[in-house]
């Protein structure tokens, strides 16, 4: 969501237009491509964590809240795992499992570079993929504000080699 929403919010300012689409619209469309996005996931958590938990398959028990919360936290944990990878940014998890205390052995695989995911808490993880999805919504950005920049400088350049200086143009006739 939030890469999303960074990503059409850079659109808005390239595009050159301040207030259109509006913010609601930017949000409404960030929330309906994450739901796109993230229906595989969520598939995975509902047959795995929702269904055995609220409605059992007949003859079996119910599985206990915290064995669905460990179904669950396993899909989130593998889609944030996959995003990071996928965008590069494995180094921010190595940031933020050094802010967190961690344990002497932890430590060690830190400074050896051979931390595994599974070492790895929620509590770095999260921030880590933040972290990740904002870096690449940045980078995302930059790669479509880019040509809408290089168009706005060759058409100035144009404009002023057909002596068309509108804000010099203007201050001259209104001081006469």
């Amino acid at each position: 969501f939030t890469r999303i929403v960074v990503v059409l919010a850079l659109l808005r300012q390239a595009i050159g237009t301040q207030q259109l689409p509006p913010s609601q619209v930017i949000t409404g469309l960030a929330l309906f491509m994450t739901m796109c996005v993230m229906t595989p996931t969520w598939n995975n958590i509902n047959n795995d964590a929702i269904q055995p938990y609220v409605n059992p398959a007949e003859g079996e028990a119910a599985i206990s809240q915290t064995e669905a919360w460990g179904h669950a936290r396993t899909h989130i944990r593998q889609f944030m795992i996959n995003q990071i990878e996928n965008t590069g940014n494995t180094e921010d998890v190595y940031l933020f499992v050094s802010f967190g205390e961690p344990e002497a052995q932890l430590v060690e695989k830190l400074e050896q570079e051979t931390l595994q995911w599974q070492d790895v808490e929620m509590t770095a993880l999260v921030p880590a993929f933040i972290t990740s999805e904002l870096k690449q919504a940045f980078l995302m950005g930059f790669y479509i504000y880019l040509p809408f920049l290089i168009i706005d400088m060759v058409v100035a350049s144009i404009l002023m080699s057909m002596g068309m200086m509108r804000a010099s143009s203007f201050g001259r006739r209104t001081r006469r």
